[in-house]
């Protein structure tokens, strides 16, 4: 993406002193004792943030930097490092002498097949409603892991490797909320496994309660 919009030089003047304010802003509230009581865990184990809004239900304009590109550094750009540099490693190594009993063939984990399942969610979806103007960082950068799922799938899938997305349900939330999630994260689990344990040969699909899901 370019952007031009008069002199240059201040367009990057301007988004340097955008980036510092947004990181400085991040820092201040970290450093705030009353949001982030030391040594306070949540029912998940992470720390306790008392903050009265955060990035999930904060604007796009509202949203650090910082957190903007670690959204996408853990959603979508290393899980696309992990499935390039793992290829050559994942492919199967079929061997004609292999004895195969007549059910093996009908079953993807007995057959020899690799893995690989990008854990998404709900905002990520496209085919959903309820689309808010909220942790619009999240939504972009799932729906980014969804489309790695869908544009490497095929060519993968030849290889012996079938990659799928899963999106695991409400499990946890980073807002407190009118009722508490009902999976758990032994629930979550089992969703990711669903496409592994079921032995299908099925890939580029995203998965939802177990089922197959429009985009």
């Amino acid at each position: 993406m370019s952007i031009i919009h008069g002199n240059d030089s201040n367009l990057i003047e301007k988004s340097i002193e955008i980036t510092k304010s947004t990181e400085t802003r991040l820092v201040d509230a970290s450093l705030t004792y009353d949001y982030f009581p030391k040594g306070e865990k949540d029912i998940w184990g992470e720390q306790v943030d008392y903050r009265p809004t955060n990035s999930w239900n904060e604007k796009l304009s509202d949203v650090s930097v910082t957190e903007i590109v670690e959204s996408q550094m853990i959603n979508t750009v290393s899980p696309t490092i992990l499935a390039s540099e793992l290829f050559e490693i994942m492919k199967p190594s079929y061997d004609d002498s292999q004895d195969l009993e007549e059910n093996d063939i009908h079953h993807s984990v007995r057959f020899g097949h690799s893995f690989i399942i990008n854990v998404t969610s709900h905002e990520g979806q496209f085919e959903t409603s309820g689309k808010s103007d909220s942790h619009i960082q999240t939504n972009t950068s799932k729906a980014s892991l969804n489309m790695l799922t869908r544009s490497c799938s095929e060519y993968y899938a030849r290889n012996g490797i079938l990659v799928n997305s899963v999106d695991t349900g409400w499990v946890s939330s980073a807002l407190p909320a009118y009722r508490a999630p009902p999976l758990t994260d032994l629930d979550a689990a089992f969703r990711v496994l669903h496409p592994i344990l079921s032995g299908s040969f099925k890939y580029g699909k995203l998965y939802k309660n177990y089922k197959e899901v429009d985009w």
